[in-house]
């Protein structure tokens, strides 16, 4: 029942005869039928012109307070003006009076949209009652799923999107977000298996190999996502989408330097996609090469993307190339888009530090401590700074108050104070306790210890406790 009717000629006339009526203080007399009522309403209700949607209401209701069609859209005007509850209890009233109708498309698709988000079983029943008279509706799939997914109930989103891939097999949107919800499944592999039914039915989509890859990259599984791409790029090599995931499988799988020259390509393919010079300055960003990283940050920005978190990695890399003014400008167009962002201001506080500005550093990371959010972060930020201007001992103390003070979710504030302890041997003790508290509150793997704490792995004081500990484990 909803129509566009911009540029519609035919509409004209209506919207001519009802804005005079406007115009006129609604002093004249004016008569208009149902049909051409229920065209101004979805005209002015497509406008965003809610107040004259409301009006043209007001006659409709005055000629034909009984009408199906102009009950459902004054509730959904009663919905947009106050509440659901409202628009519901005055749709069921209606219905007293017309039982007739509740067995309606229009009735029952309006009710479950209405229970759509608050009552989302009701609506999820309604919905299902559509389906059994039109399986193939896509607009009622589509709400079905978008119901689902509101409950958490990943399982019927991914029973819902395959019945609308088997309507329309190679629509890009529904691959990706069957992909994106294969993630919440336990078991993802009968989704797989039905994309690669897709692909081998329909061997030249481009849409299904690529829907096939979003699936597998969505799921960690970089070569086979990489093989999916490849036979996209040969039906259309110069295909955007999939040239950028193959790039991002490749970062995935380490492989910068090929990634680096996929994106640089896309550029060059599309010069004003802002996404390539991020991608790009995020990989020279993790390779250290700040020259790079500062450039397409850089690039991404004149763009005419702000982004808050590109201003921040660009303050960081003009620190680690140890250029104070630079950073300080990008740090500071961080705050002045959102002066209580964490990041930029955990950035900031760093920064000064790396430029021994040690009292501003302490003073911006006391006022992080103390609002007590991200708790373990800001402690270990600020006792490894602590630690670089040769203040030891006031770091162990914040992790052991921390510790002490503050339920501990991870065990990054225990990484920290064993690499510092590890460097002092008259703290064997006191070390000896922090592993045993450790391992004892967190279940952790070999690799992750060797990763965090290096020093104490290559010290042959601790070799048989680490291998008693972890040889248990297995």
């Amino acid at each position: 029942m909803s129509y566009n009717f911009f540029g519609n000629e035919d509409l004209k006339p209506i919207i001519e005869k009802f804005e005079s009526y406007l115009n006129n203080n609604q002093t004249q007399s004016v008569f208009f039928d149902c049909e051409e009522l229920i065209e101004l309403i979805d005209y002015y209700y497509d406008k965003g012109d809610i107040n004259k949607t409301g009006k043209a209401l007001s006659i409709a209701l005055k000629l034909y307070p009984e009408d199906m069609d102009i009950a459902i859209l004054n509730a959904k005007y009663i919905s947009y003006k106050n509440n659901k509850k409202y628009a519901i209890k005055y749709l069921n009233e209606y219905l007293k009076r017309h039982p007739e109708n509740n067995n309606e498309y229009e009735m029952i698709l309006t009710m479950a949209n209405l229970y759509s988000f608050d009552n989302s079983s009701k609506a999820v029943e309604l919905y299902n009652i559509l389906l059994k008279e039109n399986p193939q509706d896509e607009e009622v799939l589509d709400n079905l799923a978008n119901e689902y997914m509101l409950m958490g109930d990943f399982d019927n989103v991914d029973i819902i999107l395959r019945k609308e891939l088997e309507i329309e097999y190679d629509d890009l949107d529904l691959l990706e977000d069957l992909a994106i919800n294969s993630k919440n499944l336990k078991d993802y592999q009968n989704t797989r298996k039905f994309l690669e039914e897709l692909c081998d039915n329909h061997p030249y989509s481009i849409n299904n190999w690529i829907g096939y890859a979003f699936l597998l990259f969505h799921n960690q599984e970089y070569y086979d996502s990489i093989t999916a791409l490849d036979f996209a790029l040969a039906i259309d090599e110069n295909s955007l989408i999939a040239n950028c995931y193959k790039g991002l499988s490749l970062v995935a799988l380490q492989k910068e330097k090929e990634a680096i020259e996929i994106f640089k390509s896309l550029i060059e393919k599309s010069p004003d996609e802002a996404s390539y010079s991020l991608f790009l300055g995020d990989i020279y960003e993790s390779l250290e090469e700040w020259d790079e990283a500062i450039e397409y940050f850089l690039q991404y920005i004149k763009k005419g993307e702000e982004d808050i978190n590109v201003l921040i990695s660009l303050a960081h890399a003009y620190q680690e190339k140890d250029d104070e003014i630079n950073s300080l400008i990008y740090i500071t167009e961080a705050l002045e888009i959102d002066p209580k962002n964490f990041d930029a201001r955990m950035a900031y506080a760093k920064m000064f530090a790396h430029f021994h500005y040690t009292q501003i550093s302490d003073s911006i990371f006391e006022e992080l401590y103390n609002e007590q959010e991200h708790i373990d972060n800001v402690a270990a930020s600020w006792a490894l700074n602590m630690v670089k201007s040769g203040r030891n001992f006031e770091a162990m103390h914040l992790l052991e108050k921390t510790i002490e003070n503050f339920e501990m979710t991870s065990p990054i504030l225990y990484y920290v104070f064993i690499e510092i302890a590890s460097n002092e041997n008259y703290l064997k003790d006191n070390l000896d306790n922090w592993l045993y508290k450790l391992f004892l509150n967190f279940d952790i793997t070999y690799q992750e210890f060797v990763l965090a704490c290096p020093n104490i792995v290559n010290n042959p004081i601790y070799e048989n406790l680490l291998n008693t500990y972890f040889d248990e484990k297995k």
